[in-house]
């Protein structure tokens, strides 16, 4: 986080499976210009920030490693630090995101009507699937972190949500979420609430002088 104003973020995202399949994809690296122009509306878009800075992204057709795409977010609010208050944003319910709609309509800004009836069997998932972000967090120097939301560790089914808070010796701060999905993972009936409310609430990290 910077010593005033807006921060810098870095983001390395690294794929595999179908997902890996699906971000060669989008990025074949075909053309260098379309994706920077992805690149800043994306910044823009997720990380409030003023342009995308350099980036790395692997090529689609070299195998000799995973996919992997590197960034940085130069200028961005989700990183903020004012006079006697520094704040980062970070968002939980990434990892839940690429569930069906049916469990994660809080995260798109509707919810469903009163008249939806209540799930009465499991819900299966085609494939295993694990999703994790990790966050590290700088406080601006002579800032300490404030108390940090709660950590969770959460089952439903064949299926487990995760979300860790902890600060570092050093004095950063990492935040922690994940979603796994077991092969033929399942959810039981009236669980779909439980998933998006343990995903969408908590209060962001904070840091003060």
């Amino acid at each position: 986080m910077s010593g005033f104003g807006s921060g810098q973020i870095n983001e390395v995202l690294e794929a595999h499976g179908s997902s890996e399949a699906r971000f060669r994809q989008l990025y074949d690296g075909s053309d260098d210009k379309k994706i920077k122009e992805e690149l800043e509306r994306y910044v823009k878009r997720d990380f409030l920030a003023k342009s995308v800075g350099e980036y790395a992204v692997t090529s689609r057709s070299d195998f000799s490693e995973q996919f992997k795409l590197q960034l940085t977010a130069k200028q961005a609010k989700r990183a903020f630090t004012a006079q006697d208050d520094a704040v980062a944003i970070v968002f939980p319910s990434l990892v839940v995101r690429d569930l069906p709609y049916p469990f994660s309509p809080g995260l798109f800004g509707t919810e469903p009507e009163d008249k939806t009836q209540d799930r009465k069997s499991d819900f299966v998932f085609p494939e295993p699937h694990i999703t994790e972000y990790r966050y590290k967090i700088f406080p601006p120097s002579g800032f300490k972190p404030k108390e940090l939301p709660r950590s969770i560790d959460l089952k439903f089914g064949t299926t487990e949500y995760k979300r860790q808070f902890r600060t570092n010796a050093d004095g950063t701060v990492d935040a922690i979420s994940s979603s796994t999905r077991a092969k033929d993972g399942l959810l039981p009936p009236n669980s779909k609430n439980s998933v998006r409310d343990c995903a969408l609430t908590h209060p962001p990290p904070r840091a003060r002088k």
